[in-house]
């Protein structure tokens, strides 16, 4: 209570603080002109004064009286320059034009550049879903999850996943929103291609280091992603078609300039080809099969001229199937996972220097697994699954008190329910269902952070009070942070960052069976919510037009990690003699990453070296072992060509080259009976592994091609993309097994050389 009434008494100071005579505040929205969506991240100047925009396209600015002149830029955009006489708090709504990409601007330690790829502060990036198309696509989709494994302490989980592994953490440590909504699982067809289809996307940050206080839940990072908000002006639709899926989106006014729509739905169509082939043949035996879908749907509200009102929706579903047709005989296994969410968000201008967001939304993930048997006179439905829901709201405050301070603080809360096993037989002899254990988490998070500038030195102190409760046992942590950017002058930035986080979920996954079935619960029993601290350092240097260098260093440490090595439904079915097994870990690393832009070439190059180690906590010698995602060095080369720019017509050739070390594996020592995971012929006996890795995967090497054309045509354009996945042909395992008929250790390999093509028609 005592730190809550310090907070309150701050923020009370800083607002009486605030008040001055000869200071008028500029402030407004900026959009885009052939559009209405708003433009976050513009950088708004004033002669050595300036801000950027927040994430919901509004900024304020606060000058003295006078003659004041404003200058707009926002890359590939003109720069938008407005000379006015104020003698009051003046509104000034500015619609900005894309077409010439702008040059690096300093604005009191915040710093934009030209390139595929914004840097902000200190481990923060944003990347444009539009700049996708530049790429080489994986299987022809354009995917922002794979674009962000490029970047300088970010890594895969394994071979063609969405996952995002955060300096040496796990895939659960990243925070995911969509529209600020948590997502639960990324993946399409076992991380084919994320969730995420790029046709309703308009971008995404990613934070590893220095971490706002506003994001709390996990320990290692955050990935935001942001939906199109629709079109505001005229209706615009596009229709996709790449190697795997099919795409379309609708958009426009119901209102113009008053509100707008977004829709977007995509559907993998290789099950469609292959099951028609197997109808039309009256082939018998196994048809196997995947396929997925997702819809996202956007409203867009122009209250009045200080209100926006927002809902968004996302749904997708995978699945997985064989299915086995002899004799008049059938049986079917089936599996899948499927998320939905859904947000409502009102965006005010409670005053020229207080703005205000205000969200409610919803996440829901389920799993399931279905057998089926039928025969002439037997028929049996056997199905497994597991939910997660989360109900939670959020409101964030953006005080603009002067242009060297601003304060932002908010709360968020949220109550989440895991009913992780729900088991169900239909047969003649039964018809039952067994629910396991199921667990609730309420949280609660107060949260202020304060900018300051004082010359060229910037100072961003915060902190989150985080209250945990699972019903059986509550928590109350705090989660100082703290971030500070030294400008010593055009060419130089340093930066560093202290921060402490809390997470009270976990991400368990079923491995008895063999098939990609995970669990979300919270802390239970004698777990504890995890922690950690991390602290990071950083230079960045501006070397001439267009290219930078930044390099950063961190150490991160981790407590009441939970290490799974027994068979989920143990837990979650009540076993008391279950025994969890907690470790601690600590990760450190030093990232470089090198941006240039020369004329017609641009892109980026990024090393990293980086360990993520862990600790059982019941080891009096607390011996380290590299944990599953140790990855010692990874190296990214992203190249971007322009072959040819104008109006009408652009055409560019990319490519992308991709080293990792290779990651700790478990290799078996025993066998249990089980199913084996799909694909395999190996269906009579499952491994049993070790507690912790016994040997290391070969590293990892690719390299990605693609070329891009794009052209105008009457109303609209057309766009056409062609890449090739690993062009070297680089046998890159996707998991080890062993075979139970010669005994031999064998790899499987997803993808050899592969062509993929994509076409997308916009009008």
């Amino acid at each position: 209570m005592k730190t809550t009434g310090l907070i309150f008494c701050f923020v009370l100071f800083s607002i009486m603080a605030s008040s001055q005579d000869t200071i008028v505040s500029v402030y407004g929205y900026v959009s885009d002109a052939e559009t209405g969506e708003v433009l976050s991240g513009t950088q708004i100047v004033s002669g050595n004064t300036g801000i950027l925009s927040n994430d919901y396209g509004f900024y304020s600015l606060q000058l003295k009286k006078g003659n004041i002149k404003l200058e707009f830029h926002y890359l590939g955009y003109q720069t938008i320059i407005r000379e006015i006489s104020v003698s009051a708090d003046t509104r000034l709504d500015v619609k900005m034009t894309s077409g010439v990409e702008i040059e690096e601007v300093s604005i009191s330690g915040e710093k934009k550049q030209q390139n595929l790829l914004e840097e902000y502060k200190l481990g923060e990036y944003r990347i444009h879903a539009k700049k996708l198309e530049r790429l080489p696509f994986f299987v022809g989709e354009a995917d922002i999850m794979k674009s962000l494994q490029l970047l300088p302490g970010i890594s895969v989980a394994d071979e063609g996943s969405s996952n995002v592994i955060i300096r040496g953490g796990s895939s659960d440590q990243n925070l995911l929103l969509l529209d600020e909504v948590p997502v639960y699982n990324q993946n399409h067809a076992f991380g084919l291609v994320s969730v995420f289809n790029n046709d309703a996307i308009k971008g995404a940050n990613i934070y590893k280091g220095g971490i706002s206080s506003k994001y709390g839940g996990r320990l290692s990072g955050v990935s935001s992603i942001w939906m199109k908000e629709g079109n505001l002006i005229k209706h615009r639709q596009s229709l996709t078609l790449s190697t795997v899926a099919g795409s379309v989106l609708l958009e426009g006014p119901l209102k113009k300039g008053k509100s707008s729509y977004m829709i977007s739905g995509r559907r993998s169509f290789l099950d469609l080809l292959y099951s028609g082939m197997m109808l039309l043949t009256n082939t018998q035996g196994t048809i196997p099969g995947f396929s997925f879908y997702d819809v996202n749907a956007k409203l867009n509200f122009v209250l009045n001229e200080k209100n926006h009102l927002f809902w968004s929706l996302y749904t997708g579903r995978d699945k997985f199937f064989m299915k086995n047709k002899s004799n008049g005989e059938k049986y079917n296994l089936s599996f899948g996972w499927g998320n939905v969410t859904s947000s409502l968000r009102l965006n005010s201008i409670l005053s020229e220097k207080l703005f205000s967001n205000l969200t409610l939304y919803y996440s829901f993930l389920d799993n399931n697994q279905k057998n089926t048997i039928q025969t002439l006179d037997y028929n049996s439905v056997n199905t497994l699954s597991s939910k997660t829901n989360e109900f939670g709201a959020r409101i964030t405050f953006d005080y603009n008190i002067n242009p060297n301070h601003k304060l932002q603080f908010g709360l968020n809360t949220s109550y989440q329910h895991f009913n992780p096993v729900v088991m169900k037989w239909d047969d003649p002899s039964q018809n039952q269902t067994t629910s396991g254990n199921k667990f609730r988490l309420f949280s609660f998070s107060p949260y202020f952070e304060d900018r300051i500038i004082l010359g060229s030195f910037t100072i961003i102190p915060g902190l989150r009070a985080s209250y945990f409760n699972n019903n059986e046992s509550a928590h109350f942590r705090l989660e100082p942070r703290l971030n500070m950017t030294l400008q010593p002058d055009s060419a130089n930035t340093f930066m560093a960052g202290f921060t402490v986080m809390n997470q009270p979920v976990f991400q368990l996954y079923n491995s008895v069976y063999g098939w990609p079935i995970d669990f979300w619960l919270p802390y239970w029993a004698n777990l504890k919510p995890s922690r950690s601290w991390q602290v990071s350092a950083g230079w960045k240097r501006k070397l001439f037009a267009g290219s930078t260098i930044t390099l950063e260093g961190f150490y991160k440490k981790m407590n009441d990690l939970l290490y799974v090595d027994q068979p989920v439904e143990n837990l979650v079915n009540g076993d008391n003699n279950y025994q969890l097994t907690i470790t601690s870990g600590h990760s450190y690393g030093i990232e470089m990453l090198y941006q240039f832009d020369y004329s017609k070439l641009n892109g980026w190059l990024s090393y990293t070296y980086s360990r993520s180690l862990r600790s059982f906590e019941s080891d009096p010698n607390h011996e380290s072992f590299p944990f599953r995602y140790d990855r010692p060095h990874y190296l990214n080369l992203v190249l971007n060509y322009n072959l040819k720019k104008s109006k009408e017509i652009s055409r560019y050739f990319s490519g992308n080259l991709n080293f990792r070390s290779g990651i700790p594996y478990f290799l078996s020592t025993q066998f249990i009976p089980g199913n084996a995971p799909p694909l395999l012929n190996n269906s009579q006996n499952l491994e049993y592994f070790p507690l912790t890795a016994n040997t290391r995967i070969k590293n990892y090497f690719r390299l990605d091609i693609s070329y891009s054309a794009k052209k105008k045509i009457g109303n609209g354009s057309r766009t056409w993309n062609f890449s090739i996945l690993n062009l070297t042909n680089t046998k890159n395992p996707y998991m080890i097994y062993r075979d139970n008929n010669d005994g031999k250790l064998k790899q499987l390999v997803l993808f050899p050389i592969m062509p993929a093509i994509s076409y997308k028609r916009s009008f």
